[in-house]
């Protein structure tokens, strides 16, 4: 769920200055491609530094980003859906939309940011562990065949989705509409600092 003018509207509700939800994206796409990747069984070091510098997609629960001259209470409903008995029923749709996808590709998925991966995981693990998302869990999930990474962080009211082809956006777009989410794209045109929010659907 992205906030006015960007991923915090707490922020912006302490009259803190808030952050675009690409900012917060191209962010973390620096800080990993600083670290580097380290992984075992699979390499994917490679593809994800291909990944993290392209375009990307947000499954979120809104159409799109909320301007930051919005009007409304963005902050109080973030909060709504951040409680736990809301945000565990978020995290299944989330789930649903992976295992949907898994039915058509092999699935690689990380807990730890890519240190370690597992090749399509018994389908009831896989939505435990995402319901049990909780400190510093973080998620990412690869499709090699379609190269397409997807990112979840524990934090988070939305999936972040690099790099996918069309076939792929209208394959997750659909199991997306069928969860009630939404998936948009931030125009590839603009620097991060600058985008703001297209809806695609």
């Amino acid at each position: 769920m992205t906030g006015p003018g960007g991923r915090s509207g707490r922020k912006a509700h302490r009259g803190e200055q808030s952050h675009c939800i690409c900012n917060k994206i191209a962010e973390r796409q620096r800080q990993i491609l600083q670290r580097g990747v380290t992984v075992t069984d699979n390499c994917y070091d490679t593809l994800i530094e291909e990944l993290l510098q392209g375009p990307c997609m947000v499954a979120d629960i809104l159409p799109e980003q909320v301007p930051a001259e919005a009007g409304g209470q963005y902050a109080a409903v973030e909060q709504y859906y951040l409680q736990p008995k809301r945000l565990k029923k978020l995290r299944r749709k989330f789930a649903r939309i992976l295992l949907g996808l898994n039915c058509y590709a092999d699935m690689c998925v990380s807990w730890d940011a890519g240190e370690h991966w597992e090749r399509n995981p018994d389908p009831e693990t896989f939505v435990k562990k995402i319901l049990r998302f909780s400190g510093h869990d973080y998620l990412r999930v690869i499709f090699e065949a379609d190269k397409v990474m997807i990112d979840l962080d524990h934090t988070d009211t939305y999936m972040t989705v690099y790099d996918p082809g069309h076939r792929f956006t209208e394959r997750i777009g659909r199991l997306a509409a069928a969860e009630g989410l939404f998936l948009w794209a931030p125009p590839a045109t603009q620097p991060p600092s600058q985008r703001m929010s297209a809806p695609v659907r």
